[in-house]
C-alpha cells in the first residue's frame, strides 16, 4: 500500500488542472496606501485626523454700510424781476413814479372829455372805461372801439417820461386831493390818512437834481429798458 491514496492523487490533477480566474478582482477597489510602508502609513493617518480635527473656517459677512445721503435743500427759483420793478425799488423817482400811480385820479384826469363822445348811433360806452365805445348793432356788433389819448395814459411808461419835477408835483396834488377825500368821508385821523401825511412829508423832501441822477445811474446798472 502506497503512502498517498488514489483518491488523494486525483483530488491534486484535478486541482492543478483548475485555473485561476482573476476577473473578479475587477470588483474591488485597492487604495494606494495598501501598498505603502508601515511608517508612510502611520503618516497619512497622521494627517487625517488632522484634517478632520480643523473646523470648517466661518466666513466672515462683509459689513455694507450704507451711506445715507444728506437731502440738500431744494433753492427755490429766482424770481424774475420786470424792468419797471427793479426802477420802483431801486430809486426814488421810481418809487414817486409808484406813489402817483397807486392813486393818479386824484391829480389826473384821463380820459379827457373829448374822447368820450360817442362814435356813432349805434354805439354804447362802457362804463368802468370812459373813452371805449363797444357796438350793439348793424354789421359790426361787438366790435370795440377805444378814443382814449394812449399818449396821456398814466402809466408806467408815460411817468418814466416825465421829469422829477413833475412827478412831485404830481404825487403833492394827488395826495392832497386824497386827503381831502377823506376828510369828506369822516375818516381824518384814521390810520390810512396819517399814512399819507407821513408819504407827503417823504415826497416834498425830495431833491429833484438828486433823484434824476440816481434814476439815469439806476438805469445804467440793470441795463433798464424802460
Amino acid at each position: 500500500m502506497s503512502g498517498v491514496s488514489e483518491s488523494a492523487k486525483l483530488n491534486r490533477r484535478s486541482a492543478a488542472k483548475k485555473k485561476v480566474d482573476y476577473s473578479a478582482a475587477d470588483e474591488f477597489e485597492f487604495d494606494d496606501e495598501d501598498n505603502l510602508p508601515l511608517s508612510q502609513m502611520k503618516g497619512s493617518a497622521t494627517k487625517k485626523k488632522k484634517k478632520s480635527e480643523k473646523s470648517p473656517a466661518s466666513k466672515s459677512k462683509k459689513v455694507v454700510k450704507k451711506v445715507v445721503k444728506k437731502a440738500t435743500p431744494v433753492k427755490a427759483a429766482p424770481t424774475a424781476k420786470s424792468d419797471s420793478s427793479i426802477f420802483y425799488t431801486s430809486c426814488d423817482k421810481g418809487k414817486l413814479i409808484q406813489e402817483v400811480l397807486v392813486r393818479w385820479w386824484y391829480a389826473i384826469e384821463w380820459p379827457g372829455k373829448a374822447c368820450q363822445e360817442s362814435p356813432g348811433p349805434n354805439y354804447d360806452a362802457l362804463s368802468a372805461f370812459p373813452g371805449v365805445f363797444v357796438c350793439v348793432a348793424g354789421d359790426s356788433v361787438g366790435e370795440i372801439i377805444d378814443k382814449r389819448d394812449k399818449a396821456s395814459c398814466p402809466n408806467f411808461t408815460n411817468m418814466c417820461k416825465k421829469p422829477a419835477s413833475e412827478l412831485k408835483a404830481l404825487a403833492v396834488k394827488a395826495l392832497d386831493n386824497q386827503k381831502i377825500a377823506l376828510e369828506e368821508a369822516g375818516e381824518k385821523g384814521c390810520p390810512d390818512y396819517d399814512n399819507l401825511n407821513d408819504v407827503l412829508k417823504w415826497v416834498k423832501s425830495l431833491q429833484e437834481t438828486a433823484m434824476e441822477k440816481e434814476a439815469a445811474k439806476t438805469i445804467k446798472e440793470y441795463k433798464l429798458k424802460l
